[in-house]
């Protein structure tokens, strides 16, 4: 008579498959989070490029790159992400070197410093606007390759980058720093 009693297998089932289907439910979640970062990220980053390059933003040898970052930077991100998870960092990319094979120009723990300062270039220099996002992981303590620890936490970093060249019109980049 036990053999036919089938009470509570429906449950037993569930929380057998639950567990997979609540991972695929959340990395579906975390992809979709990621792309949206992303792609904000890149337009802000090609806005904040567009204005150092023709000027319109320039930064000085005492500017903080936080002051930088506030005013290039944070206005792209728009209201859903936290402008105190971005790293930005501005370098002009070294004589012989093109946007696509440049050194490491610029690491994140230089861009990440608090009292670093921003570098925008003058008239006619090859510059890299770099940006890093350390956005939260839902799965990243579960799955290693979501995550990685940045200042102590476990976070999503999204990158964008942005190679220009200042502009030398009339208006454009004139009293940038010199690099």
């Amino acid at each position: 008579m036990l053999r036919h009693n089938r009470c509570g297998t429906v449950s037993l089932e569930f929380a057998i498959a639950a567990m997979p289907l609540f991972l695929l439910v959340l990395g579906v979640l975390e992809v979709g989070y990621d792309l949206f970062v992303q792609s904000v990220l890149t337009n802000a980053v090609d806005e904040a490029a567009r204005s150092v390059q023709v000027g319109t933003t320039q930064g000085t040898n005492d500017e903080p790159s936080g002051t930088f970052v506030a005013s290039a930077v944070c206005p792209g991100l728009g209201p859903l992400l936290d402008c105190g998870r971005l790293i930005v960092g501005v370098a002009p990319i070294p004589a012989g070197y093109t946007y696509y094979n440049a050194p490491t120009v610029i690491t994140l723990q230089n861009a990440g410093s608090a009292n670093g300062s921003v570098c925008t270039g003058q008239a006619g220099q090859l510059m890299l606007l770099e940006a890093w996002y350390a956005g939260p992981t839902f799965i990243g303590g579960l799955v290693p390759a979501f995550a990685t620890f940045y200042n102590g936490a476990l976070v999503h970093l999204s990158s964008a980058s942005a190679g220009f060249v200042n502009e030398t019109f009339a208006g454009g980049q004139t009293k940038g720093v010199g690099c």
